[in-house]
C-alpha cells in the first residue's frame, strides 16, 4: 500500500474511533467564549466600556494560557484548566490509535520494507491532521458563540481583549496574532502529538500519554524555552510580554521535534521485527 493509501485509512479509521473527543475542544472553546462574554458585560456594566470585542477577541482569550511564571514555593500558582485540558484532550485523541493498529494489522501490512515506511508517512500525516482537526473545530466553536454573544465578524483583534488579559496584546500586528495564536500552538501540538506516537512503540501508549501530560505541566510551571508546552500560549511570547520566550525558538523546537520523531520512527519501523 502507498503512503496516500494508509493515510486515507488511517483517517478513516483513527478519527471515526476517537471522534467522540472532538466534543473537548467544542465543551471547552464554548466555555471560554462564555467566559470572555461575562467579562465583558461586567465591564460594560461598571466601567463603561461599550465594546463587544471581535471574533478573533474570543479566540485569542480561548487560547491564552496563562501569563509568565517561574515556579516558586511562596507564590500562588493555577495551573491554567482550560488550557491544560484542551491540550490533554489533543494529547488523548492521538494517543492510541497508531500502536493499536499496528498491534492489529502490523503482521499483516508490514509485508515489505516499502510498506513500512508508508505505513509510518501514513500514521505520521493521520497525526499531523487530527491535530489540524482538532483546533479547526476549537475555531469554529468559538467563532459560533461569539457570533452568538454578538461579537464583531472580524479576525482583528480590538482593545477589549487588552483590557481583559494582557496590555501587550492590543500592540501585536495581525501577522503576530497569526503567528502566536494560531500557527505556533498548533505546530507545538502537533509535535508534542508525534513524540507521544512514536514513544508509545517504544514503551507503551499509556507511558507516553502520561509523558505528554507531564511535560504540559512542567510547561505552566517553568516558563523556558526547552519546554514546548510554553509556545501554546500565546501570553508567554516576548512580543507581549518583556521577559517572554522568542516565538522562533517555539518554531524551530517544533519543527525539529516533528522531524526528529518522523524521521526515527522510520528508521524503527524499517527495522523493526514484526513476527
Amino acid at each position: 500500500m502507498t503512503t496516500m493509501k494508509f493515510f486515507k485509512r488511517d483517517i478513516y479509521l483513527g478519527i471515526q474511533k476517537g471522534a467522540w473527543l472532538l466534543l473537548v475542544p467544542i465543551i471547552i472553546s464554548i466555555a471560554q467564549s462564555l467566559n470572555f462574554h461575562d467579562i465583558s458585560m461586567t465591564l460594560k456594566e461598571f466601567e463603561g466600556y461599550w465594546g463587544d470585542g471581535t471574533v478573533m477577541d474570543y479566540y485569542l482569550f480561548g487560547m491564552q494560557g496563562m501569563k509568565v511564571f517561574h515556579f516558586d514555593m511562596k507564590q500562588y500558582f493555577e495551573i491554567p484548566i482550560y488550557w491544560f485540558v484542551f491540550q490533554i484532550g489533543a494529547a488523548y485523541f492521538t494517543a492510541y490509535y497508531g500502536y493499536h493498529d499496528f498491534e492489529d494489522n502490523g503482521k499483516v501490512l508490514f509485508i515489505t520494507p516499502k510498506s513500512r515506511s508508508s505505513w509510518w508517512n501514513g500514521k505520521s500525516l493521520w497525526c499531523i491532521t487530527s491535530v489540524l482537526i482538532y483546533y479547526l473545530v476549537s475555531m469554529l466553536a468559538m467563532g459560533g458563540t461569539a457570533l452568538y454573544c454578538g461579537a464583531t465578524p472580524s479576525l482583528h483583534h480590538s482593545e477589549l481583549i487588552s483590557r481583559i488579559v494582557e496590555n501587550g496584546a492590543y500592540y501585536l500586528s495581525g501577522i503576530e496574532v497569526l503567528l502566536l495564536a494560531i500557527i505556533l500552538p498548533i505546530i507545538t501540538t502537533m509535535a508534542i502529538c508525534m513524540l507521544q506516537m512514536f514513544i508509545a512503540f517504544l514503551i507503551s501508549p499509556e507511558v507516553s500519554f502520561a509523558l505528554s501530560c507531564t511535560v504540559y505541566v512542567l510547561s505552566a510551571y517553568y516558563t523556558v524555552w526547552c519546554l514546548p508546552g510554553n509556545y501554546a500560549m500565546w501570553r508567554r511570547s516576548a512580543y507581549v510580554v518583556e521577559n517572554g520566550l522568542n516565538p522562533i525558538s517555539g518554531l524551530l523546537l517544533g519543527g525539529f521535534l516533528l522531524f526528529f520523531s518522523f524521521y526515527e520512527g522510520r528508521l524503527y519501523f524499517e527495522k523493526k521485527d514484526v513476527l
